[in-house]
């Protein structure tokens, strides 16, 4: 017997076409990937695949900065903070691996019937 949430849920989504669905689930989806990234307590941007911070990595790498060396990175809010070589490329890290399990998420939603709209829900304990 479906709980009164799930009966809500497909109730609202009937509304939409299948084109509607996919377009919100793929907005969704992308979102998530995008969503700034927590990170010793300060959030980071991650937009277009996190190329500020891995363009940034490159230039370090051309340059052959140590992981130790650091530099002003503007946070999300528009602050600043020193950042160094290796937390940045922590931050890159923490990326990849959100936006693996975003397009997992999104892949098992996408083999599925689509009745609904896909959105992810960022856990953050471990596996139950």
């Amino acid at each position: 017997f479906p709980s009164h949430d799930t009966i809500e849920e497909i109730q609202e989504d009937t509304t939409l076409t299948e084109n509607q669905i996919l377009t919100l689930s793929k907005q969704n989806r992308d979102s998530a990937v995008d969503a700034d990234i927590l990170f010793d307590n300060v959030y980071f941007q991650v937009t277009d695949d996190c190329a500020d911070i891995k363009s940034s990595l490159q230039e370090a790498s051309v340059l052959g900065l140590e992981d130790s060396y650091s530099q002003l990175w503007r946070l999300a809010d528009n602050t600043w903070r020193q950042t160094t070589i290796a937390e940045a490329k922590q931050i890159v890290a923490l990326f990849v691996e959100r936006k693996q399990k975003v397009w997992a998420a999104f892949a098992e939603w996408d083999s599925g019937d689509k009745v609904s709209v896909f959105v992810y829900e960022e856990t953050t304990t471990t596996e139950s």
